[in-house]
């Protein structure tokens, strides 16, 4: 990957729709929220079940910033408090959205913990943790006692891919370079002039990167993660177009693919005269923004991944033709 993509700084937070899993780093088990289990509120292992899956209301005015965590099956919203028989636990949304209890922050954790977060609640100053020695084990803390089993992943529900776009009008193609590709003459054997067809398809090869920047994180192996779409090139005056063929591609892995030049170029020749034509094209480095509009399969709410798009690609192609 080249060194100056990179991912951004800023925490991904989906939007509401999106369903996502709550992954207690240290333990590695599961946030669940059943109206139908004792306690109701507690970690668990992975499993398919809606109850393990949340979505996240933002909040609104002066709680700009928190988001209530809203749980799949059991509709209701989590809530830490620092007094009480249940600190942690879920509640009703109230006729006035989510109480203050119930409004979080997401706060990313640096170095090793880079990409996982603590779950703070400002208004009762308090975060979740998951610990096995306690009963229950998931509970709370004063906010400002940091430990590492108090951060947690988002693990997220299985989305496709709606459309891949790229700001073409802002890519940049950089050292094209011409070379000759194919070469293949015809000669007109026979007494009478003729018009010759040069059908061509040449293969050729290029190299392709969607490297991530922001939003949604498309992971390496996932479903989303391989998807087919036409891929950029570039035209005789060095702008950026859109290519033809459609190309399968993995999303953040260098890869090269291969696509077809086709054409049928029409020579006219006179008897005993040869006719060759070639094929001309320049290669590059070629720059796009791309953004990648996604959907959840179970509700259909989208959200966005956006990037840069790295490739190796040949553009520009020409068919000279010399008769003699």
């Amino acid at each position: 990957m080249p060194a100056d993509i990179f991912p951004s700084k800023q925490m991904y937070t989906p939007p509401n729709g999106i369903y996502f899993r709550l992954q207690d780093r240290d333990t590695g088990l599961y946030i669940y929220s059943d109206n139908e289990r004792t306690p109701e509120v507690s970690v668990d292992q992975r499993s398919d079940a809606d109850d393990q899956f949340f979505t996240l209301i933002p909040g609104t005015g002066d709680q700009e910033g928190t988001f209530a965590i809203q749980g799949k099956a059991s509709g209701k919203v989590l809530f830490s408090v620092a007094k009480g028989d249940v600190k942690v636990g879920h509640a009703d949304i109230g006729a006035g959205g989510p109480a203050e209890e119930s409004l979080f922050k997401f706060l990313e954790g640096t170095d090793e913990l880079t990409g996982a977060f603590r779950i703070q609640c400002p208004a009762t100053k308090t975060e979740l943790y998951a610990d096995l020695s306690m009963n229950p084990p998931l509970g709370n803390r004063p906010a400002s006692d940091v430990a590492k089993d108090a951060f947690f992943n988002f693990d997220f529900e299985t989305v496709e891919i709606k459309a891949v776009n790229f700001d073409l009008s802002s890519g940049q193609v950089t050292d094209p370079a011409a070379s000759t590709l194919y070469t293949e003459s015809f000669t007109n054997e026979t007494e009478e002039p003729l018009e010759h067809f040069f059908e061509i398809n040449l293969p050729i090869t290029g190299a392709s990167l969607f490297a991530y920047h922001d939003g949604f994180p498309i992971l390496a192996g996932s479903e989303e993660s391989q998807f087919a779409t036409q891929l950029p090139t570039f035209n005789a005056d060095h702008e950026v177009t859109l290519g033809e063929e459609t190309t399968t591609v993995h999303f953040g892995f260098q890869e090269t693919f291969t696509t077809n030049i086709r054409a049928s170029v029409p020579v006219s020749l006179e008897p005993g005269q040869t006719a060759t034509v070639k094929v001309v094209a320049e290669r590059a480095s070629i720059r796009v923004p791309f953004t990648i509009t996604l959907a959840s399969k179970s509700t259909g709410a989208e959200t966005e991944t956006t990037g840069e798009w790295v490739g190796e690609v040949f553009g520009n192609v020409t068919f000279p033709r010399e008769v003699n």
